[in-house]
């Protein structure tokens, strides 16, 4: 049995599968490249006109390691839930 969502719901499945895509990608470049991701932090920030410079580089780099893992366990657990939502696709 099909459930076929109304209008604005497809839209809705459609904004969160494109959210869980980028929190996945997120996390996979917090993961991988924590001090790239800290590069990019201070420098978003530095366009802002704030100075940011953490006091612990080390520490700095083990906690962004772990929250871009959380961010990519996230991002999978959306995933599966979007993936099994129903959509509605119109009839061409």
């Amino acid at each position: 049995m099909d459930v076929v969502l109304q209008f604005p719901a497809f839209y809705a499945v459609l904004v969160l599968r494109f959210f869980a895509g980028l929190v996945l990608l997120t996390g996979f470049f917090c993961f991988v490249w924590p001090a790239k991701s800290i590069g990019f932090y201070i420098w978003v920030m530095d366009q802002f006109n704030w100075a940011v410079r953490p006091k612990d580089e080390n520490r700095e780099v083990r906690t962004t390691r772990f929250l871009g893992l959380l961010l990519i366990c996230l991002g999978a657990m959306t995933s599966y839930v979007v993936m099994f939502m129903p959509s509605y696709y119109p009839p061409i």
